[in-house]
C-alpha cells in the first residue's frame, strides 16, 4: 500500500527529480518483468479488466456504488449500460473510463484521507490503495503497448 500511495503523491508534485528517477527505475523494473510472448500480453488484458471489477465490488462492500449502472456513470463517466456492456463483450474499459475511474478515485482518497472523521480516512485509504493498484495496472498495459510498438507487433493508429 505504500507504494501506491508513494505514487499517488508523486502525481502530486511531479517536478520533483528523486521522484522522477524513482519512477524511472520502477518502469525499467516493469520492463524487466514482462515477456514479449502473447502469453504476457494476454495476461496484461485480464489484469485490467479484472482490476475494474475489484474497483467496482470494493465500491459495493463500502456503500459508495450500488450498481453498474452507477459505477458506469458516476465512477467511469460513461453512460449507465457502458460496465455492463464491456463486461458481457468481454472488452477492455476506454482510456477515457480508466483516466476518469484514477481521478475520482485520487480526487476522494486525498481528500477523505484528510478528514478529521475516521471512517472518512479509511474510505480515502482505501480510495488511494485502489487508485494506486488501477495506476498500476494502467502502467503495466502501457508499458506492454510500448514493448509491441518496439518490437513491430502492433498497430500504429493515426
Amino acid at each position: 500500500m505504500a507504494l501506491a500511495v508513494w505514487r499517488g503523491y508523486a502525481l502530486i508534485n511531479p517536478n520533483s527529480r528523486q521522484r522522477h528517477e524513482d519512477d524511472a527505475a520502477c518502469i525499467n523494473t516493469l520492463r524487466s518483468e514482462f515477456t514479449l510472448n502473447n502469453h504476457a500480453q494476454e495476461v496484461t488484458v485480464t489484469i485490467q479488466q479484472e482490476i475494474i471489477d475489484i474497483v467496482f465490488e470494493e465500491l459495493k462492500k463500502l456503500g459508495q456504488c450500488s450498481s453498474r449502472s452507477q459505477f458506469s456513470h458516476e465512477w467511469l463517466g460513461r453512460n449507465e449500460s457502458y460496465y455492463r456492456s464491456i463486461q458481457s463483450k468481454g472488452l477492455k474499459p476506454s482510456a477515457e473510463a480508466k483516466l476518469n475511474l484514477v481521478a475520482k478515485l485520487r480526487s476522494l482518497g486525498m481528500n477523505f484521507s484528510r478528514s478529521e472523521y475516521p471512517s472518512l480516512v479509511k474510505i480515502g485509504n482505501t480510495y488511494l490503495k485502489l487508485y494506486g493498484e488501477c495506476l498500476d495496472a494502467m502502467l503495466n498495459s502501457a508499458q506492454s503497448d510500448a514493448v509491441k510498438l518496439d518490437c513491430g507487433e502492433g498497430e500504429l493508429i493515426q
